[in-house]
């Protein structure tokens, strides 16, 4: 029990010194930079990090590391609800979406929703057509 109360106050102690020192372009441009966040610090926690200034600046360094990926190449590294990587990309071009997952590419159109959202939206339908092919070539 007081390893997990340990654990809480190392994360709010390091996501608050992390979130000062990240810069409001990097908040505009990265739209899942809490995420960003709160993935490495539960990594680093998970790996047995005690050192909130350390953890801290760890998570920053990955931050701007994503902050100058996509700034170079205009792409947007998708984030599942976990926290974890989902290794698919997605750009904004105009009024459309294009996602890419493994070796599939969908493309939308932006309404009313931010595209952030259409490209998770996207990105679902990609992964349960997935497995709908799975199942199918599996016989299931």
């Amino acid at each position: 029990m007081a390893r997990i109360a340990r654990n809480i106050e190392l994360y709010n102690s390091a996501y608050s010194l992390a979130w000062k020192k990240i810069s409001e372009p990097e908040k505009r441009e990265l739209p899942d930079v809490a995420l960003r966040l709160d993935a490495s610090i539960r990594r680093q926690l998970k790996d047995g990090a005690t050192e909130p200034l350390f953890i801290a600046s760890e998570s920053i360094k990955e931050v701007d590391e994503a902050f100058r990926e996509q700034m170079k190449f205009g792409w947007k590294e998708i984030l599942d609800y976990c926290g974890t990587r989902a290794k698919a990309l997605y750009k904004i071009s105009g009024r459309l979406v294009t996602v890419v997952y493994g070796n599939q590419t969908k493309t939308a159109q932006l309404g009313i929703l931010p595209a952030e959202k259409l490209a998770h939206m996207l990105l679902r339908l990609m992964e349960f057509e997935r497995q709908q092919s799975e199942r199918n070539t599996l016989g299931g």
